[in-house]
């Protein structure tokens, strides 16, 4: 990564959720999930193109979409969820 380069394409939370097309609050949902990398300067919330494109493809990779975020937020939720579908 060309830090000098990408730095320069910071984004605000609101930049940055629409450039994916969801809503602020659930960019914030996923951030504090931890599963969309920021930068914290003073109290503002930064995002770059990169941060962005490493979340859509995790979304891709764990079959769900962004707009899914709002659901169970810890592993353990989810694996329980799962079991109990699988067990009925």
């Amino acid at each position: 990564m060309n830090y000098d380069q990408d730095n320069h394409n910071l984004m605000s939370e609101k930049q940055a959720a629409a450039r994916l097309g969801i809503s602020r609050i659930t960019l914030l949902r996923a951030r504090e999930a931890g599963r969309i990398r920021f930068f914290r300067i003073g109290i503002r919330v930064l995002y770059n193109q990169e941060q962005l494109n490493d979340f859509l493809r995790a979304c891709e990779r764990n079959g769900r979409i962004a707009h899914d975020s709002a659901g169970p937020e810890s592993a353990q939720q989810v694996a329980k969820e799962r079991q109990s579908s699988q067990r009925s």
